[in-house]
C-alpha cells in the first residue's frame, strides 16, 4: 500500500496538476497501484493506493454546489459520462471529488 499526501492549497491552485501527480504514482514501472479511497484531515487529503493494475486516470474535481440534490446530480452525470467517484472532501466550504474515468 502507498498513500499520497496532497495539500488542499496545491489542488486549488492547480487541480489538473495534482490529478497528473497521483496519475504518474499509480504508473511506476516496477510496481502500478491502484486508487482505492481518499481520507482529509484539515488540510490535506490522504489518497490510498494499492498494487494493482489500474485502467482509470484520476481527476480531482469541485462540485458546483454542496446541496444534495446538485452532489446527486453531480455523480450521476459524472457516472453517464464513464467516472467513478473514488471519494470527495470539502475545502473551504466546497466539495471537492476524487473521479477515476
Amino acid at each position: 500500500m502507498k498513500i499520497i499526501e496532497i495539500v488542499f492549497n496545491d489542488i486549488l491552485q492547480s487541480p489538473e496538476d495534482c490529478s497528473a501527480l497521483l496519475n504518474k504514482a499509480c504508473c511506476k514501472r516496477q510496481q502500478s497501484y491502484k486508487v482505492v479511497g481518499c481520507v482529509s484531515n484539515d488540510d490535506t487529503v490522504f489518497v490510498t493506493l494499492e498494487p494493482g493494475e489500474t485502467e482509470y486516470e484520476y481527476h480531482f474535481s469541485q462540485f458546483p454546489s454542496l446541496a444534495t440534490a446538485a452532489i446527486v446530480a453531480e455523480i450521476n452525470s459524472r457516472y453517464t459520462a464513464g467516472f467513478t467517484t473514488i471519494g470527495s472532501f470539502a475545502v473551504d466550504e466546497k466539495l471537492w471529488g476524487l473521479f477515476a474515468k
